[in-house]
């Protein structure tokens, strides 16, 4: 890919790469959403080619549309074996599917790593509150137990 491709030739490489490998009202849907995509960012204050050179090579960005067209036909065909209905697949970019920067598809959903933060960060609450009742109480809870056990000593003295 050269550098500085215009918004018409970002596209036209998008439509040439998904030609012939997935269906066209796939192909329209991305060629669409990018168009769209890269508009609204132009209409933010970006220039085209800073846009356009965010998004990245458009031939990875079809190698991951194309996977992911395949990876759903072959649920869809799994589905239909089995009796089940054909799931929906939406397979263009920024919405948690697919990362066309990258060229990586992704599930949509927290991050692993957050989700071990926050339980990090329930159980170091939760320890948290317990050793501060136990700050709370043990002025009090502590006189009682020698007060106790004094009582109980004196009690099998006698």
């Amino acid at each position: 890919m050269r550098g500085n491709m215009s918004r018409q030739e970002f596209l036209n490489a998008l439509q040439g790469s998904l030609t012939g490998r997935v269906n066209s009202s796939q192909i329209a849907d991305n060629i669409n959403y990018y168009e769209d995509y890269i508009n609204t960012q132009v209409r933010m204050g970006k220039s085209e080619e800073e846009v356009i050179a965010g998004l990245g090579d458009p031939r990875l960005i079809a190698k991951s549309i194309i996977e992911a067209s395949k990876h759903a036909d072959a649920r869809a065909e799994s589905r239909e074996s089995y009796g089940g209905e054909e799931e929906n697949v939406y397979t263009s970019g920024y919405d948690g599917y697919h990362n066309s920067a990258y060229g990586r598809s992704q599930r949509r959903g927290m991050p692993v790593w957050l989700i071990v933060l926050l339980v990090i960060l329930a159980v170091l609450l939760a320890v948290s509150m317990i050793f501060s009742v136990f700050i709370f109480l043990a002025p009090i809870l502590i006189p009682i137990a020698f007060i106790c056990l004094f009582l109980r000593l004196a009690g099998r003295q006698r």
